[in-house]
């Protein structure tokens, strides 16, 4: 026993170095029909997808160990002929360790990528239907970024919407309804830049089609710009003007894999959120 955890260590600690001194190379191997490469090794495409999501979800969150997560997964995708095993080798490893972050994420992305085969045309995902009080629950996250900084949670969650701080800022987000917070926050708000994100992490690979439903709430101040945004490319953008209250209509498709950051973002246009709060909807279909 001994000697199987010293050599799964060795494994990590090869996987974790990088570039720790030499040059080295991948080579991509020629995978049979419905296999794909996983750090050099042919595995099932469910595999590769699972272990994707885990790193893109892993890296996401607050943890020292997110780096250790996304190699044991390769290592356990790597060896393993099915997703389910996968997912019982990194459930044991991280249950002795008493890591109840990596716990949640092995568990969201394994019922997460059970939706892979979801058949054409499809709703995989509604920000509408799907909104809750919890964090990742259906693939959506509910946070914002300092100016064009990180993608960052929030926190308070009052029962009907996600905020930052209710106290401080205008940045929230509802089931419909969007709110950015600007430099030029009315009194007694804080004059920062964020922008609210809706995020969704794609649990398909594929082509997405994303029906858009979007509206101002407020008639007053100089308009808000709503953008998508898929793995960090701008997709799509528009900003919406104070008179538009009757909602609009816009569809887009994108490529995503399973782990795809698709975000719905709103902007205070030129730092001034009065009256930005947004109706701003999607509907995701494949």
């Amino acid at each position: 026993m001994f000697l199987r955890h010293r050599r799964l260590d060795v494994i990590l600690a090869t996987l974790m170095c990088g570039a720790c001194g030499g040059s080295t190379s991948t080579v991509r191997p020629a995978c049979p029909a419905g296999q794909t490469s996983l750090d050099g090794t042919c595995v099932t495409q469910q595999i590769a997808d699972y272990v994707g999501c885990i790193r893109a979800t892993g890296a996401t969150v607050a943890s020292d160990n997110a780096r250790s997560l996304s190699a044991a997964a390769g290592v356990a995708g790597a060896t393993a002929s099915t997703q389910a095993e996968v997912k019982d080798k990194l459930e044991k490893r991280y249950a002795t360790v008493s890591d109840a972050n990596a716990l949640e994420i092995i568990r969201h992305c394994a019922s997460s990528t059970s939706a892979t085969t979801a058949p054409s045309g499809e709703v995989v995902a509604d920000s509408v239907r799907d909104f809750s009080g919890a964090q990742r629950q259906g693939g959506w996250q509910y946070g914002y970024s300092v100016g064009a900084g990180e993608f960052r949670n929030m926190s308070e969650f009052d029962g009907r919407r996600w905020s930052v701080d209710h106290t401080a800022y205008w940045t929230m987000i509802d089931a419909e309804v969007m709110h950015p917070n600007g430099m030029q926050a009315g009194s007694p708000m804080k004059r920062e830049d964020h922008v609210a994100i809706r995020r969704w992490v794609s649990t398909v690979s594929g082509t997405i089609d994303i029906a858009l439903r979007l509206a101002r709430t407020g008639d007053c101040g100089n308009g808000a710009t709503a953008r998508v945004i898929v793995d960090g490319a701008e997709k799509w953008a528009r900003t919406l003007k104070p008179e538009e209250h009757d909602e609009l209509t816009q569809s887009i498709g994108a490529n995503v894999h399973v782990g795809s950051h698709v975000d719905f973002t709103l902007d205070a246009r030129d730092h001034d959120d009065l009256c930005d709060g947004s109706k701003f909807i999607a509907t995701i279909k494949r």
